[in-house]
């Protein structure tokens, strides 16, 4: 063990274990009907290539997309001039989604039609491709907090600010891979906590395993692999050898998705874009400019500071974090993973992410911002919590909103980039733009965003007084 390293404790006594148990069912169950209210058997360009991948393999055995390519603009086009098309996406946040996929076709396939079918293994694909990432990465997150020295409730609060309170909510319903990204990443990073305050050479490995999904679900994501990799080599060479073995399968994976596609392992799709506007990738990333720099901070439309105030406070967490020798590693990395995606996003040429809600490439480093608000929280007079809590509801009320409306808009419904402006206007008017269980059940398109509501705050206010009383534990200074 490095001489710095410190260990993981049990993070609560034998007699809240069942406490802690009880708030990991109750975080399941609200973040299930949080991420699987809303059935989207489809979407913009960005998601209708993902599913067209998937679509290509599961009932034409082939990697081409040329059945539905005229459903989207994102997809290669190999050899050029050819007309045999390929999604150009990253395919990590597709592996998932195939197994989603054939369990609703296949389970709808009994005595429904094929458009039925076809609409299902869409909205269990998408699911099990975002929604399920999730799920897992805030019952690590909830864990990971608690070794952090807070209590269940502390813990809890934090987990449910990022889940619902910023863009990791909307991300978990709609098919992009950022948030597949922001999920695997964040596992990587709790089995890369427990490698360096640990001795078992599995977590290295698992780190590795993650972090490498995380890449190919989002290229970007690199950033994470590479943070995680600096800090995890502190354990010496054993693990940094564990760390690139487990990274192997997806990046081999991608790699050999790229071969059979694009003729080697290492032509990637962005490479031969169809669409003209994609076809020059060098042109992508710039020097960092002010006008989206504040774009994606404070801009009313696409701020994430001003849909999710409150992680002002998550940054100003990091700053603490880092001069605590206790912590200092995990706060290093959480700031450098949040200060390259700022940078990398304001230096985007698209750096609006089209027709979408918010900053959406910001997207994988929310867990790691949160992990600043995790280590103030506890240390923030009441007067500042209060305040905190009251951002944080806010945010809680514009991704409540944006999920319910514009998660995913339609291109002939909205004109430009939405913002909360937009979202709020449409929920005051009861626009429901895709299917949802209270649609399905006769509600009308307010009834259906309140039973949302119900469904979602219910097992919120249980796990708060499931929470109420648990003591810090853990190895906080």
């Amino acid at each position: 063990m490095s001489e710095d390293a410190l260990p993981v404790p049990s993070v609560l006594p034998d007699s809240n274990q069942r406490k802690l148990r009880r708030a990991c069912w109750l975080l399941v169950l609200l973040l299930l009907f949080a991420t699987a209210y809303h059935w989207h058997p489809g979407g913009g360009w960005n998601v209708m290539t993902r599913l067209a991948l998937i679509r290509a393999i599961v009932h034409d055995h082939t990697l081409s997309i040329n059945r539905s390519h005229e459903h989207t603009g994102d997809k290669a086009e190999y050899p050029p001039g050819s007309g045999i098309y390929y999604s150009d996406k990253a395919i990590g946040g597709q592996v998932l989604g195939l197994v989603g996929y054939l369990i609703g076709y296949g389970g709808a396939a009994i005595g429904a039609t094929r458009g039925a079918s076809l609409n299902a293994g869409a909205v269990v694909g998408t699911w099990a491709a975002v929604g399920l990432p999730t799920i897992i990465a805030c019952l690590l997150m909830l864990q990971l907090l608690l070794s952090f020295g807070l209590s269940l409730r502390q813990a809890a609060f934090v987990t449910l600010g990022y889940a619902l309170g910023t863009l990791a909510w909307p991300y978990s319903t709609v098919y992009y891979g950022h948030q597949p990204a922001a999920a695997f990443g964040l596992i990587a990073f709790y089995f890369a906590f427990r490698a360096v305050r640990g001795e078992r050479l599995v977590w290295p490995a698992l780190a590795g395993l993650f972090a490498g999904w995380a890449i190919v679900a989002e290229f970007p994501a690199a950033i994470i692999a590479a943070a995680l990799f600096v800090y995890i080599a502190r354990r010496g060479p054993r693990s940094i050898v564990a760390f690139l073995i487990g990274g192997i399968p997806f990046i081999a994976l991608q790699l050999a998705y790229n071969w059979a596609c694009f003729g080697s392992p290492l032509r990637f799709g962005y490479a031969y874009e169809a669409n003209p506007e994609f076809a020059h990738p060098a042109s992508w990333i710039r020097l960092p400019q002010a006008d989206a720099l504040w774009g994606i901070t404070f801009s009313a439309d696409k701020g994430v500071f001003a849909m999710s105030p409150f992680l002002l406070f998550a940054v100003w967490g990091l700053w603490p974090m880092v001069r605590d020798r206790a912590w200092r590693a995990e706060g290093l990395l959480a700031a450098v993973i949040v200060l390259s995606y700022f940078v990398y996003n304001s230096s985007h040429y698209m750096w609006r992410g089209g027709v979408c809600f918010g900053p959406r490439h910001i997207v994988p480093m929310l867990p790691f911002l949160c992990l600043g608000l995790g280590y103030a929280w506890p240390r923030m007079p009441s007067f500042a919590q209060l305040l905190c809590g009251i951002l944080a509801g806010w945010g809680v009320l514009v991704m409540f909103a944006a999920v319910n409306t514009i998660a995913e808009p339609a291109y002939q419904l909205v004109t430009g980039s939405p913002g909360p402006v937009e979202a709020f206007v449409r929920l005051s008017l009861g626009v429901v733009e895709w299917p949802t269980l209270g649609l399905a059940l006769g509600l009308p398109g307010w009834g259906s965003a309140i039973l949302h509501a119900l469904l979602v705050g219910l097992p919120a206010i249980w796990l708060w007084r499931v929470t109420a009383s648990s003591e810090p534990e853990g190895c906080g200074p």
